[in-house]
């Protein structure tokens, strides 16, 4: 198959945000960069999934007032017709599966791999050996220091993580094309595609966050600093503030340097992106759920990758400006965070050479 067209099928159903399509696209890319007898196409439900692939693909659109159970029926049937018309040799998704295509994909002879965040200890060991039975690769996208703070005091989730078929990655993340400037300090608010977290803590909600952040970014600018908030798609309409820059962008990535300070809940691709760009990132909100928000942000503050503010939230403006005065080291955070570091590994065992 080595000199063969290889079809590769990325399956990417995202919740709240865009976590899932953006992390696969990479993936994607440097797919399509190295191995040029690769044909990529993709399967989602995001309607802005082709913006991230850039190739052809199969989006299916469930309303909001569909019950699981049937989205998952409309799911899967949309799958099937998918994975026949582009008749994969590869199938790669992202931490959810149609697990009855899968198994029968895998009969067939189609190699099967999952690129699987973690997810909360409650919800892990099921889901890890669900996907052991399902995949030939299972990639788990994290630093091991990360692994082991989540799942280190559970002796069979320590296991499982041991299993041959799991490859442990490092993040994975999209990272600016441009080359990185120093650059006049600027403060990204963000929080991430927008969506609301499942049953979130009042705290945690989206009007709560965006409140906090509006008093944040008011007292900023009457202490002269630039601040954008950048506006993901599933993100309800935001005030209008005097002197501050709304981002309506898909590609957030291009606006994050070394002289970025990001301001966002812990959302996986927010932390990632930021972090790879050497930026500062001061955290907010701490919810668990499928998974753990709030062990991800204490992780990166014992790391020095982050700022955990959760508890500081009246002082946000303060430890923003402090930061941006202070400056930080943009590459020892680059060097910790190893984003795309095990990229070129991955895309490897994903083709299996």
């Amino acid at each position: 198959m080595k000199n063969e067209l290889i079809r590769i099928l990325f399956y990417a159903i995202n919740g709240v945000g865009l976590g899932h399509v953006a992390r696969l696209s990479v993936i994607s890319k440097y797919i399509t960069d190295t191995f040029q007898n690769s044909k990529i196409n993709f399967y989602s439900n995001s309607p802005f999934a082709s913006d991230f692939f850039g190739c052809q693909g199969d989006t299916l659109f469930i309303p909001n007032e569909v019950e699981l159970s049937e989205r998952k029926k409309l799911i899967l049937s949309s799958f099937n017709e998918a994975a026949e018309r582009y008749q994969p040799h590869i199938v790669v998704c992202d931490t959810y599966w149609p697990v009855p295509a899968i198994n029968l994909l895998k009969k067939q002879g189609v190699r099967t791999v999952l690129i699987v965040r973690l997810i909360s200890v409650s919800r892990a060991c099921e889901t890890l050996k669900s996907a052991l039975e399902d995949f030939d690769l299972i990639i788990i996208p994290h630093l091991i220091e990360e692994i082991h703070a989540l799942y280190g005091n559970d002796s069979q989730l320590v296991e499982l993580i041991r299993h041959p078929k799991i490859l442990i990655s490092g993040p994975v993340a999209r990272i600016s094309s441009k080359v990185s400037k120093k650059n006049v300090s600027q403060v990204l608010f963000s929080l991430g595609g927008g969506g609301e977290y499942d049953r979130p803590k009042s705290s945690n909600t989206i009007e709560s966050m965006k409140n906090i952040m509006y008093k944040t970014c008011e007292e900023l600018i009457r202490k002269g600093i630039k601040c954008f908030f950048a506006r993901g798609p599933f993100l309800p309409d935001l005030k209008q503030l005097e002197n501050w820059n709304i981002l309506e962008t898909l590609s957030l990535q291009e606006f994050i340097n070394e002289s970025t300070v990001m301001v966002s809940r812990a959302g996986y691709n927010t932390c990632w992106e930021t972090l790879g760009a050497g930026g500062r990132l001061l955290l907010i909100g701490d919810h668990v759920g499928f998974e753990d928000v709030e062990k991800r942000g204490n992780f990166l503050e014992e790391l020095g990758l982050a700022i955990n503010t959760q508890n500081k939230l009246d002082d946000l403006a303060d430890i923003v400006y402090r930061e941006i005065t202070q400056g930080w080291d943009s590459k020892l955070i680059q060097l910790k965070a190893s984003v795309n570091i095990g990229l070129d590994n991955i895309v490897k065992q994903i083709m299996n050479f």
